[in-house]
């Protein structure tokens, strides 16, 4: 009796191995397994906006030192290209905004609390640059900070004029 319990026992468990390891149809017939294709991705790739600059190159002499007032001489002299990627698609006044802070901060030749770049405008063509006014080596910073705005702005063909409406 032990003995037909104990085969009657492995030949459950092996039916039941069998069965277990056998794709469930549920009566009907069996299906071709079906090719995995690759699904488009759903995610939206992250926007972003190339901001190119001009600098001076490194041992470029001085042109605007209060001896030497060269604002020609240095917009000649601003050739070192430099492109960044900032994330978002940004507006022609965000791009603008954009080029004059990343060029004041690689530059090292400009504070911003004196060329204030988040204040400036663009509306209908025109970018009004509202630098700080009125304090000793003013002149000395806009014969260069003119020229450095002009030939970073000359890329936007939407820019027709640039204004400098001065605080003081």
């Amino acid at each position: 009796m032990k003995k037909i319990i104990a085969l009657i026992s492995v030949l459950f468990g092996a039916v039941l191995l069998v069965a277990c390891s056998q794709p469930q149809t549920g009566g009907a017939q069996p299906t071709r397994p079906v090719p995995i294709t690759q699904q488009p991705a759903t995610e939206k790739p992250v926007e972003s906006t190339v901001v190119t600059y001009y600098l001076l190159p490194d041992g470029s002499p001085s042109f605007c030192d209060g001896m030497n007032m060269d604002s020609i001489g240095y917009k000649a002299a601003l050739t070192k290209k430099v492109a960044q990627t900032v994330p978002g698609k940004l507006t022609t006044e965000e791009k603008i905004k954009a080029t004059l802070r990343l060029a004041v901060a690689d530059s090292g030749s400009f504070g911003e609390n004196y060329a204030l770049t988040a204040n400036t405008t663009f509306e209908n063509g025109i970018v009004t640059m509202h630098s700080a006014n009125g304090w000793a080596g003013s002149s000395i910073f806009y014969c260069a900070w003119k020229p450095f705005v002009e030939k970073n702005l000359e890329q936007f063909t939407e820019v027709k004029e640039i204004k400098w409406a001065l605080e003081n």
